[in-house]
């Protein structure tokens, strides 16, 4: 993400637009500020507290729309991790 560009961000959007409960915060958020500042802090909140990680999250089709003529292989491939199924852990 960052050696593409998309990772330029060194503040975070306000309060109010990160409380977007939109899907992808479309409405409020470009989908590389949804990624950097809601998406992955979420993912890294739930492995810190071994928290159940969600089972699907279809992050690489919203990334081949968003960034159609534009997806690196290698990030597509970096996005397929999430999206899929995860087991459920034992506790």
């Amino acid at each position: 993400m960052r050696a593409a560009a998309r990772w330029f961000l060194t503040k975070p959007p306000s309060a109010t637009t990160l409380n977007n409960v939109g899907p992808f915060a479309v409405d409020t958020l470009d989908f590389h500020q949804w990624l950097q500042f809601i998406f992955l802090p979420r993912m890294r909140d739930l492995i810190d507290t071994r928290s159940t990680l969600p089972m699907q999250s279809n992050i690489t089709a919203m990334a081949e729309v968003v960034w159609a003529d534009n997806l690196h292989h290698s990030h597509r491939a970096v996005l397929r991790q999430f999206d899929k199924p995860q087991q459920p852990s034992a506790r």
